[in-house]
């Protein structure tokens, strides 16, 4: 899909009522002010033969101040902040974009006594990790809904089974922070990718869910075990993870095993490139969501914690999922904690405060210690490193971030809404041999106004 189409399908959704039509939400937002709200809240719907299609979405322009430049305007990398190293340390950014204007749309497709079967799909901009225009695929599926017995199955791209829901475990409501920073934060475990997923439903007091997904492994440290011989690395298996989650009445809970496995071929003996030989690696990790409304649903808490190995790449961060073990050339699984705490408080219909504070925390191994860090704070745009300085990657994630949301104005057309985000990031390197670590800070201001056509 081109720029061009993606644009000028927003412009169909903002400029035409699409046959005037009225219908029923599918998924109704929880909060005030939902910034997330996808077709759950559309309300513009036409029909081509027997399919019946909803529209959603929102335009957004959006303002980003850095106190060190990353060159990302609205999708902040929570692991990428500037060491002192860096030329980019001292350099402030600021932007504005709309990159994150999304469209949304829902098509159901075929329903009978049995169940329903429907498509969904979102897509914005931000296709690059820079500043280009690049259309992007946010989630893409097929969902069969069984009647008897209460079941879904679902097939593509969506968030992860890791990600925290509201409602048991039911697609499109996913409770994802309300930031404008389309990373969201440090902690919370839900990325977006293909898979097979299986859920049944036993009451509000029992969901639970299987799914199978794309597996990818992040490789740090050195390339490959001995420096002479390259490895090779590739997955043999989709990620499992298999959840659990419960609505007793008050709140929504949530527990979930995750199970991983990398293979490489690789040197079995340092310097000793015959001695290739292959290996498998098994690595899992448990984790809880949890959200508790309190005051009659005027406050929302939250929380949720990921712990165990290589789930790197299932955080904000990114940090490490596996590193070469030098002594025998497998993969060693990286142990990895990570968690999120939340809170939105619906100030009134039409405002909503929110507060997040997550940590996503990796512990070194093998060739992730560097011997020191005594370069991390050297200023290299002057002079290039000393011969025996160096500064390990980053280790540790930690953010804290606030903002609002205020709907405007709302009529017949759709509805605006604004808001401010501020965020405090802080990196850790590994401890090196030494003892010794790097740390960067960085605070970052964002701006948002959005429209919501015919919602």
């Amino acid at each position: 899909m081109s720029k061009n189409a993606v644009v000028a399908a927003l412009a169909v959704l903002a400029c035409a009522q699409v046959s005037a039509q009225e219908i029923e939400p599918a998924v109704a937002p929880a909060p005030a002010v939902d910034p997330q709200a996808g077709p759950g809240s559309a309300r513009a719907g036409w029909n081509i033969g027997s399919v019946s299609l909803y529209a959603g979405g929102f335009v957004e322009a959006a303002g980003v101040y850095r106190t060190r430049n990353q060159n990302q305007d609205v999708l902040t990398g929570f692991s990428d902040v500037p060491f002192a190293d860096s030329p980019d340390h001292d350099q402030h950014e600021t932007a504005f974009s709309a990159r994150q204007s999304r469209l949304d749309l829902l098509a159901r497709l075929w329903k009978t006594d049995e169940g329903e079967l429907q498509a969904y799909a979102e897509v914005d901009l931000l296709g690059s990790d820079r500043r280009a225009y690049v259309p992007h695929d946010r989630v893409g599926y097929l969902l069969w809904t069984g009647d008897q017995p209460d079941f879904y199955f679902l097939a593509g791209q969506d968030w992860s089974l890791a990600t925290p829901y509201r409602d048991g475990l039911e697609p499109r409501q996913e409770n994802v922070p309300l930031t404008i920073d389309a990373g969201y934060s440090a902690g919370f475990a839900a990325p977006r990718q293909p898979q097979l997923r299986v859920v049944g439903r036993f009451g509000p007091l029992l969901s639970l869910g299987l799914s199978l997904e794309q597996p990818h492994n992040q490789v740090r440290g050195i390339d490959n075990p001995d420096g002479s011989a390259a490895a090779s690395v590739h997955s043999v298996a989709p990620d499992m993870i298999v959840k659990v989650a419960s609505d007793p009445g008050f709140g929504h809970y949530e527990l979930y095993a995750l199970t991983r496995l990398f293979h490489d071929k690789a040197p079995e003996f340092v310097g000793v490139p015959d001695s290739t030989r292959s290996n498998t690696t098994v690595a899992t990790s448990l984790g809880v969501n949890a959200m508790l409304p309190l005051f009659e649903r005027r406050l929302e808490l939250q929380a949720s914690g990921l712990f165990g190995a290589a789930n790197g790449r299932y955080g904000a961060g990114h940090l490490a999922d596996t590193v070469f073990n030098t002594t025998d050339g497998s993969l060693y699984a990286v142990r990895e904690q990570q968690a999120m705490v939340g809170v939105v408080a619906h100030v009134t219909k039409k405002i909503d405060a929110y507060a997040y504070g997550g940590i996503e925390h990796s512990k070194a191994a093998y060739s992730l210690m560097p011997a020191n860090n005594l370069g991390c704070g050297f200023d290299t745009s002057i002079a290039p490193l000393p011969p025996g300085f160096d500064c390990g990657s980053v280790g540790t994630v930690r953010s804290a971030t606030a903002g609002a949301w205020w709907e405007f104005y709302r009529g017949e057309h759709g509805f605006l809404m604004a808001g401010p985000q501020f965020e405090i990031l802080n990196n850790h390197t590994y401890a090196g041999s030494d003892g010794t670590a790097g740390h960067a800070n960085e605070s970052v201001v964002m701006l948002s106004l959005r429209y919501y056509p015919y919602q």
